[in-house]
C-alpha cells in the first residue's frame, strides 16, 4: 500500500468523523453530545479575566464547579479573549453564579461577572 494514499484516507476518515459534530453553520456543535433530551437555555456572562490573566476554559469550568458545589450547571460556549471572557451557563443558575462570584479572586484579581447579550445580537 502506498503510504501517501493511506495518509490521505486517514485524513479523510478524520474529516468525516469531525463533520458529524458540525451544525448547519459549519462550526463545531456540541449540543448533540450534551443535550440528552433536555432543552437548556443559556445565559451569556461577561468576566473581567482573559488570556492575560492566565485564564483558560478549564479554569473557568473549575471556578464554576467550585462556586456551585452540589449543582449540575450546564456550561455552554466559552470564549476567552485577551483581557476578558464570555461564557454561557444554564439560565436557571445565572443569578446564583453571579452571587457566588461576588467575592471570588483568581490569581489575586477580583472576578467581576455581568450579564451579556447573546452572541450575535
Amino acid at each position: 500500500m502506498d503510504p501517501t494514499s493511506r495518509s490521505g484516507r486517514e485524513t479523510s476518515d478524520r474529516h468525516n468523523i469531525r463533520e458529524e459534530f458540525r451544525g448547519n453553520n459549519g462550526r463545531d456543535s456540541r449540543s448533540n453530545r450534551r443535550s440528552k433530551g433536555n432543552d437548556v437555555r443559556f445565559s451569556r456572562l461577561f468576566m473581567n479575566l482573559g488570556k492575560n490573566d492566565q485564564v483558560d476554559k478549564r479554569s473557568i469550568i473549575n471556578l464554576i464547579n467550585k462556586q456551585m458545589p452540589g449543582k449540575s450547571v450546564e456550561i455552554g460556549q466559552i470564549e476567552i479573549l485577551r483581557n476578558f471572557s464570555f461564557f454561557e451557563v444554564d439560565n436557571r443558575y445565572e443569578r446564583d453564579i453571579q452571587k457566588a462570584f461576588c467575592k471570588v479572586q483568581f490569581n489575586g484579581k477580583r472576578i467581576e461577572l455581568e450579564a451579556a447579550r447573546p452572541k450575535g445580537e
